[in-house]
């Protein structure tokens, strides 16, 4: 089988299990600090430019491939696992993903404030401001990348839950309250360049930040670890059981893609709610209610059991759809749109965080990159096709039964996602595991 180097050797020797490093809070800010920069970056992309290029005149459909052209590298950024798992031939050592982090971090700053002033010189110029926003994405996808490889090198399994939930709330503050909040309101005293002069800034400063992480065993400058197979990552990916992982991931997303597809011309067209309402009320409900749900995350996945967060999460975001979607008399009623945002805030916030450390869990200690960046890869494809869904889904049953159906989609690929995970994990880990409950 695919795990036959996976010898007893290995298993005590290697990074992902030898237990927790030092510095369990610098490692946590070192690793949450690049998520943090993603989010501000996607944040000044979503509340600031493009808020720019609209009032400017660019049309909806320029828009749109400009950020269009964001989403290329998320796919090839599969590229470098490899590239992050292969050993020197002298040293037998891997490359160092802290100094990856560093790098893509400082390209991307340069991407950032190049495209600030595209913006304020000519927003009409799209074909120049879509290749810059490719190029930073490019760097922010090949960052992301890096800070997984570290975050699997250097935790031990039993404390994944409590990063992940870290690692996805800095991305949510970063692009809600400081792009949304705080550059947005630097913008509109100072201009876009300023503004992403200074979203520049905290980009590489923020890269830096992953320095404070414990350099990982086994890489540039670090010690020797246990042997590794002669073509790990292609041993890897022999076997099915990645791919099933993977294929499962490509829809567990679907549902959350497609309502939040349909959310905006739910509560303009059908509820008749005014944007700036919208604005004001559910976007700081939204972003409180996902702190919240992370927060509960980082208390009790590893505890609990990541798969098992994962499913509970899942289920619990089926159930609130569904309990919406019967409710359909009451949308009109005051609290009731808003009781919903914030539920499913929180089931979200769960659910992301058992599933992205359940992801974690499905790879192998030499081969983690390359099998990370192909669950992610795959678990990122709702965003190309699960939006194309909402709108003919709407025509068809409405949106009470839009809802309904995207509940039973959840509630499908939350148990599909426990039955592969839950049997292609043995190959990947010890016996004998140190982290709880499930793990």
């Amino acid at each position: 089988s695919g795990a036959r180097w996976y010898s007893t050797r290995a298993r005590a020797a290697s990074p992902v299990c030898s237990g927790p490093v030092p510095g369990g809070l610098r490692t946590t800010a070192g690793l949450g600090a690049p998520y943090l920069a993603q989010g501000l970056a996607y944040g000044f992309m979503g509340w600031v430019v493009v808020p720019t290029l609209a009032a400017r005149g660019v049309p909806l459909a320029e828009q749109g491939a400009v950020l269009a052209a964001g989403g290329l590298p998320w796919v090839a950024k599969a590229a470098a696992g490899p590239w992050l798992d292969a050993r020197r031939r002298r040293t037998g050592r891997r490359p160092d993903p802290r100094r990856a982090v560093v790098l893509a971090s400082c390209a991307a700053a340069l991407c950032a404030a190049a495209l600030g002033r595209a913006v304020a010189a000519d927003a009409r110029a799209t074909v120049l401001l879509a290749a810059l926003w490719l190029a930073h994405n490019l760097a922010l996808a090949v960052q992301d990348a890096a800070t997984d490889a570290l975050a699997l090198d250097v935790l031990a399994p039993h404390r994944r839950g409590r990063i992940a939930a870290v690692l996805l709330a800095a991305h949510h503050v970063g692009a809600e309250a400081l792009a949304g909040f705080g550059l947005g309101a630097l913008v509109a005293r100072a201009g876009i360049a300023t503004g992403a002069a200074v979203e520049a800034a905290a980009l590489a400063g923020l890269g830096l930040a992953v320095l404070a992480v414990p350099r990982p065993k086994g890489t540039d400058g670090g010690a020797v670890s246990a042997e590794a197979p002669p073509h790990p990552v292609r041993s890897a990916l022999a076997s099915p059981g990645p791919w099933l992982v993977a294929a499962v991931a490509a829809v567990l997303f679907a549902g959350d893609q497609i309502t939040s597809a349909a959310s905006g011309t739910f509560l303009v067209g059908h509820l008749g709610w005014r944007p700036e309402r919208i604005a004001r009320v559910l976007a700081p409900l939204a972003l409180a209610a996902a702190l919240a749900g992370y927060a509960l995350a980082y208390a009790r996945t590893d505890r609990a059991g990541h798969l098992r967060s994962a499913v509970a999460g899942g289920l619990a975001l089926s159930g609130v759809w569904l309990a919406f979607a019967l409710a359909r008399g009451l949308w009109g009623r005051p609290g009731v749109v808003e009781g919903m945002v914030v539920l499913q805030g929180i089931a979200t916030a769960v659910f992301y965080v058992g599933a992205h450390a359940s992801l974690m869990d499905a790879t192998r200690p030499q081969a983690r990159a390359s099998l990370f960046v192909l669950y992610m890869a795959a678990s990122n494809l709702p965003r190309a096709y699960a939006p194309h869904l909402a709108a003919p889904l709407v025509a068809a049953v409405g949106f009470a039964g839009t809802f309904a159906a995207c509940a039973a989609l959840q509630a499908a690929a939350a148990l599909a996602f426990a039955a592969v995970v839950r049997r292609n994990r043995g190959a990947y880990w010890p016996r004998k595991s140190t982290s709880p409950k499930d793990q």
